[in-house]
């Protein structure tokens, strides 16, 4: 990647903001002309930078007329229908690329695939990345705008475009891409034309926090989106993780000064769970739980005043699939309604599908 600007954008069905912002830049006072363009978006956001940009030559058009003005981008401006380019948002299992960014899975999935991507290009000190959360749904210009949030350096900036009206309305015919020379704009609503040439684009720089450097270690890396957040959070409020004791007799859990009491089969999993924890295992899936809670299951000698156990093992044993996911989501509850810290909770139950369990071993007490 080397000595190089590059334009972060993320993008819909509605790619003229990449031409936007590129003419935005370029007539900046010094010119800013990023070396290549990256745009993260949907198939069908791919379909449109296709069909809108380049099958109607819009892209080489304006990168004429930029030269037409003198601009010197000679070597720059590289951008095209490649997957080098036009990098797409998979789906949370991995298998396709995703249509649109609808469900919470495609925002965690989207979130994670920017977050990999931009950290693979700010891991080069002499980049400058450009930013611009204009495009695509507006949990994609979140997601991109988080992430320059956590990974941003000093050279880096954020962006938005604004265009004034009538030049931003679908209506015109032809679309507005960029001020054009002798073309006219008609309202297909009532008929008026404005000039091409007339249209005001305003590139707005957004001013935002960096916080690279807190709390982060090589032991941790490479974290998710979710992960980054919640252990960024951690390191901004100064959260110390607080100490777990899990009382055997009472089926009680204490996070720090907060109790929560348990019903058999929770506190079942969260001893299994701590205990795994203590024993160094790392816990990728719910599922390697099973030879603990078979423990618990099959336990002879069960303390009288263990009333928890004895009714757990009375009960019908959970199926790693099924029941797992469940149980723990109402311990999450449970944990969130008693005011437990939210990076606490996050950091022993997670998202398991997406997140391991990293909830140090030192700070789990049983009694």
């Amino acid at each position: 990647m080397g000595d190089s600007t590059i334009l972060f954008a993320v993008t819909g069905k509605s790619p003229a903001i990449l031409t936007e912002t590129i003419w935005s830049l370029t007539h900046e006072t010094p010119p800013i002309i990023p070396d290549e363009i990256i745009a993260l978006t949907t198939k069908e956001g791919r379909e449109a930078i296709q069909s809108q940009l380049f099958d109607n030559c819009i892209w080489d058009n304006m990168v004429r007329a930029l030269q037409d003005e003198g601009i010197d981008i000679a070597g720059k401006l590289k951008f095209g229908c490649s997957q080098e380019h036009i990098m797409l948002f998979p789906s949370a299992d991995g298998r396709r690329d995703v249509n649109d960014v609808l469900t919470s899975d495609d925002v965690a999935s989207a979130g994670d695939f920017i977050l990999r991507t931009l950290r693979s290009f700010t891991e080069v000190p002499s980049t400058q990345i450009i930013a611009s959360v204009a495009g695509g749904r507006k949990t994609m210009g979140v997601l991109l705008a988080n992430c320059m949030v956590l990974l941003g350096r000093k050279q880096d900036t954020l962006c938005h475009i604004l265009v004034q009206p009538p030049y931003d309305s679908p209506l015109l015919v032809p679309s507005f891409y960029y001020p054009m020379p002798n073309i006219l704009h008609k309202n297909k609503n009532d008929g008026k034309t404005v000039r091409s040439i007339d249209a005001e684009i305003t590139l707005a720089y957004i001013p935002f926090v960096r916080v690279r450097d807190i709390d982060w270690s090589p032991e941790t890396a490479p974290l998710n989106y979710g992960q980054m957040v919640a252990r960024t959070q951690q390191g901004l409020s100064k959260v110390v993780l607080p100490e777990i004791t899990l009382f055997f007799t009472d089926a009680i859990m204490l996070v720090a000064d907060i109790e929560t009491k348990l019903s058999s089969v929770e506190f079942a999993v969260i001893y299994a769970l701590c205990n795994s924890i203590k024993d160094g295992v790392v816990i990728n899936h719910w599922g390697i739980l099973e030879d603990e809670l078979q423990a618990l299951y099959a336990e002879i000698e069960v303390p009288a005043d263990a009333r928890w156990l004895s009714d757990f093992q009375k009960g019908n044993f959970p199926d790693m699939k099924e029941d797992m996911r469940k149980i723990i989501s109402r311990v999450r509850k449970k944990l969130s309604v008693n005011g437990v810290e939210p990076v606490v909770i996050e950091e022993l139950l997670p998202n398991i599908r997406k997140n391991k369990i990293l909830y140090p071993a030192e700070k789990i007490i049983f009694k």
